[in-house]
């Protein structure tokens, strides 16, 4: 049988304030071509179908469709819940649409709920936020302690129900020795976020979500990396979902490329540079580094006239040499030498007169 892996859709997310339906349309139904013509058994999303728990309609009505078209064509959708989703309204009607081929996992009780694939057994482990479900399973108050146990149950209910068949499954965490990107948002602090790879030894394949890289973490411990690029610097990944085979001879994937949903790309430069250049390709979001090292008024607006579709602005300073910053007491400086010790870090020049103007004109609106 064959699969094809995904996640992290985020239906309903935007680029710098960019609206994405059109993009995220063009990739479900690159999704659904694919696997009808592909013959797959199934499609698995390893969660945040959604980028907030309570989606907009159009990104509703997308899921909707997608699953529609996909159950239509006889083939089979698993998705689970992630850190972005809300379990409740995700999982709703999830026993009804289970009948038809639509398997929704995002509680707790549904891990030991499989979805039996002929030539593999596939269990979900939705997010499962620790605070809200370590009693429940008497373990530490830790990703890893809950993810464990998990697996280890999964492990158990495939021996007595399940005996021989490859097991596949599905989580959604930050798993060590992963690459993060800059699109992510954090589901831990301090390391309890994170879960072992060693975590899923034994299982045939575990399909990731949460990281928006593709990548192999270890042998048959993969995430597929999120279809379109939510940062400027994904846009430089390229995006994939998993080919997954699971047969006689054992379990086989590889990386499908997908086409590019989002065009966008970061262009270093000076301000003047930022002005003369051909910005003719509307197509392309933008966002500049400006390389000045006096940042020039008024610079955004007037660089939106020239280029209208520029979505991101920051200064950067050309060649600066980032050194760790050295903390001084500042409880007897005055407010101008505390913004001056900033435009030097910053700038590696004093500020000018309007500098100054401009700074005590913030300050007095701040402290109206």
């Amino acid at each position: 049988m064959r699969f094809l892996h995904t996640s992290d859709w985020h239906l309903g997310r935007t680029f710098h304030g960019v609206d994405l339906t059109e993009a995220q349309t063009r990739f479900t139904e690159h999704l659904v071509e694919m696997a009808i013509e592909g013959s797959y058994d199934a499609v698995i999303v390893s969660g945040d179908v959604y980028d907030r728990a309570v989606p907009p309609i159009d990104a509703l009505h997308l899921f909707d469709h997608t699953i529609a078209r996909l159950a239509e064509a006889g083939i089979r959708v698993i998705a689970s819940s992630g850190n972005h989703d809300s379990f409740h309204r995700l999982g709703f009607s999830r026993r009804q649409l289970d009948r038809v081929g639509v398997h929704l996992r995002t509680h707790l009780e549904d891990v030991l709920w499989p979805v039996d694939l002929g030539d593999c057994v596939v269990y979900a482990i939705p997010y499962l936020e620790p605070a809200l479900v370590w009693r429940n399973l008497n373990v530490a108050r830790k990703h890893q302690a809950v993810i464990a146990r998990c697996v280890k149950d999964i492990r158990a209910h495939a021996l007595k129900h399940f005996p021989g068949i490859p097991i596949v499954v599905m989580a959604h965490a930050f798993v060590t020795g992963a690459t993060p990107s800059e699109s992510e948002r954090e589901i831990g602090v301090g390391g309890v976020g994170n879960v072992g790879s060693d975590t899923f030894e034994g299982i045939a394949y575990t399909a990731l979500g949460h990281l928006h890289r593709p990548q192999e973490v270890t042998d048959g411990v993969v995430y597929s990396g999120s279809p379109i690029p939510y940062s400027f610097g994904e846009v430089r990944i390229p995006k994939t979902v998993h080919d997954v085979q699971i047969g006689p001879n054992g379990v086989s994937y590889h990386a499908i490329e997908l086409p590019t949903f989002v065009r966008a790309k970061s262009v270093q430069c000076s301000f003047e540079q930022a002005l003369t250049a051909d910005w003719s390709d509307q197509d392309v979001l933008v966002e500049l580094e400006l390389t000045d090292n006096k940042r020039v008024p008024q610079a955004l607006q007037k660089l939106k006239e020239k280029i209208p579709n520029l979505i991101h602005m920051r200064w950067v300073a050309e060649d600066k040499k980032r050194t760790t910053a050295v903390h001084a007491p500042i409880k007897r400086m005055t407010d101008d030498e505390v913004f001056q010790g900033f435009m030097r870090f910053v700038t590696d020049n004093d500020p000018s007169r309007e500098d100054f103007e401009l700074f005590h004109n913030a300050l007095r609106g701040a402290q109206s």
